[in-house]
């Protein structure tokens, strides 16, 4: 009898075990957080050349389009020596929550001419309203319609499309463009997660991995494949990534921040994951 008891005490364990593990999983995933003022500074190397800085800065909610939407600003700073491109872009986005992209504005250079770029997303007409601002002929502004898709949006959307899902095991693919150029991107999202070390957090951090693939020159040149590490807590917060751009593979490393901690709220210890170290 004590047996038969032992048995199906096993049994009844057996099965709770298989029905509660994937819940387990689901609890520890943490839901994004948009974290106001938050500002992120990133180094841009190949291989010993510095080629510039990456600042990232979220302003808060603004309402855009009569959305809530976060305002999202990308600096990229050109090293002077890279003569022959621009020292300094500015790209901002806007975000909801539940990520709809409201409008997108960049500097661009089309045919020559020198353009502040809005794009406003109009969601019940599934158009993209674009406004060309001549910034040599203040006044002058030439507008355009674009066709909006359900998983199109801007190149700065796509890091925060990857904050939000990172973690998430699965194949995504999303429609982006950048200036008169526009293709697919795909993310190869997955659970593995190892402690990664840095110059700006020596004692490692666990971090969450994914892979993907541009088929679009993006954002400073960027294309074709790629690879990220990503902090392993709500934030989600870029930690290291290699991308290809017109030189080769370059690396992104997170050197600052503000309004974040290295070592917030992680899922687990440590010392239970594999070690890479990036020099």
């Amino acid at each position: 009898m004590l047996l038969k008891n032992k048995a199906s005490n096993i049994a009844i364990f057996l099965v709770m075990f298989l029905l509660l593990t994937p819940t387990v999983y689901a609890q520890q995933f943490k839901e994004f957080k948009w974290q106001k003022g938050q500002e992120l500074v990133y180094g841009v190397d190949y291989s010993f050349f510095h080629l510039g800085k990456i600042t990232m800065k979220n302003f808060g909610k603004q309402k855009v389009n009569g959305y809530d939407a976060n305002h999202i600003r990308v600096i990229i700073h050109s090293n002077p020596l890279l003569f022959w491109i621009d020292h300094e872009s500015v790209y901002d986005t806007y975000i909801t929550d539940d990520f709809k992209v409201a409008r997108f504005v960049s500097d661009e250079k089309i045919d020559g001419e020198n353009y502040n770029a809005v794009y406003d997303f109009d969601y019940d007409r599934m158009v993209i309203n674009l406004n060309l601002f001549d910034k040599e002929n203040p006044g002058t502004v030439h507008k355009k319609e674009l066709e909006l898709t359900e998983n199109k949006i801007d190149g700065i959307s796509l890091i925060y499309f990857a904050r939000i899902n990172s973690g998430k095991p699965g194949k995504d693919t999303v429609s982006t463009f950048i200036e008169d150029k526009s293709g697919d991107v795909v993310f190869n999202f997955s659970k593995e997660r190892v402690l990664t070390q840095t110059d700006s957090i020596p004692e490692g951090l666990p971090t969450l991995y994914f892979s993907g693939e541009l088929f679009v020159e993006g954002i400073a040149g960027v294309t074709g494949p790629f690879e990220a590490w990503f902090s392993d807590d709500a934030f989600r917060v870029p930690i290291l990534s290699y991308m290809k751009v017109f030189i080769g593979s370059v690396k992104i490393e997170l050197e600052q921040w503000k309004m974040w901690s290295p070592y917030q709220s992680v899922s687990e210890k440590n010392d239970s994951l594999e070690s890479i170290q990036q020099n």
